[in-house]
């Protein structure tokens, strides 16, 4: 083989890459500004996102959160018809989860670390179950369980409002998977 036939074909090689880069990348999704509704008595909020929020437990005091509604899209549906998540089959399904999980995560007083993340261990993904490995239980907000709402809902996901006597709202985000309901991401909400 020559350098010039050599040279031919890396330039190909070169040139195809190119075109299927190009392809992938217009057909990726762009994030898209939706308006999504919080809690009662709050303001739309407006959301570009196309992250989920980090899940933490270390409360800051910023200004309003934002559900990103990215997160669980209402239109993961066939159009006209309801998501799965809300149809009251699921509800049954999803609903013990966050509430379960809203019980177990402001419940400190008396467990060590390790006790704590075993009572929330059935609710979470892996991924969450490592994320509250590293909790400091003193970052962990205070508050009686009140009880939940649903925010958003997506064809397998849905987005829950979890209410302490407090004020204290967080925001759980389940999805199904092959277990069942397991919540994947949380966050504080703030309005």
């Amino acid at each position: 083989m020559t350098s010039k036939t050599l040279t031919w074909i890396l330039g190909a090689v070169a040139a195809s890459l190119a075109a299927v880069l190009v392809v992938v990348l217009l057909q990726r999704p762009q994030p898209r500004a939706e308006t999504s509704t919080g809690p009662a008595g709050t303001a739309p909020t407006t959301s570009a996102t196309q992250t989920p929020p980090t899940p933490t437990a270390q409360v800051s005091d910023g200004g309003p959160g934002q559900l990103p509604s990215s997160e669980v899209d209402a239109h993961d549906a066939s159009p006209g018809a309801t998501p799965y998540s809300q149809t009251e089959e699921a509800r049954r399904q999803w609903e013990p989860i966050a509430a379960g999980f809203g019980r177990a995560f402001t419940t400190t007083k008396g467990l060590t670390a390790g006790q704590w993340r075993a009572r929330l261990a059935p609710y979470v993904t892996g991924k969450v179950r490592e994320q509250i490995a590293t909790v400091d239980l003193r970052n962990v907000p205070e508050g009686e369980y009140v009880g939940t709402e649903p925010a958003e809902y997506g064809e397998d996901k849905v987005a829950v409002y979890v209410h302490y006597d407090s004020g204290l709202t967080l925001v759980t985000y389940l999805i199904l998977d092959g277990n069942g309901w397991r919540i994947y991401a949380y966050d504080r909400w703030e309005d």
